[in-house]
C-alpha cells in the first residue's frame, strides 16, 4: 500500500500508472505501451537499457549476459513514459 496525499492508495493489477526513471532498476520486469515484456539490464544517466522477454519465452537462455544473445533496446525520457510494472 502506498501513501500519498494523506490517503492509502493499493496497487492493483489495472493500475497503469507510467514509471518513473528513479522506479527503474537492474533486474526489473516491465511492460510497454505494445503490452511487450522487458527486463532491465542497465541503467544510463537518462536512458533505460532492456531486453524484450517475448522473443524467446521457451528459452531462458537467451537473456543471460551481457553480453546478451538478444537486442538491447533503450528507453529515452520519452519512452519510459509508456512503462508499466508488471
Amino acid at each position: 500500500m502506498i501513501k500519498t496525499s494523506n490517503r492509502n492508495y493499493e496497487h492493483t493489477e489495472k493500475d497503469k500508472t507510467p514509471m518513473k526513471y528513479n522506479e527503474f532498476h537492474l533486474g526489473c520486469e516491465f511492460k510497454t505501451g505494445s503490452e511487450k515484456t522487458f527486463r532491465c539490464t542497465d541503467i544510463g544517466t537518462r536512458v533505460i537499457v532492456a531486453v524484450c522477454l517475448d522473443d524467446h519465452p521457451d528459452d531462458s537462455s537467451w537473456y543471460n549476459g551481457p553480453p546478451y544473445a538478444v537486442v538491447e533496446h533503450a528507453f529515452d525520457e520519452y519512452s519510459q513514459e509508456d512503462c508499466t510494472l508488471c
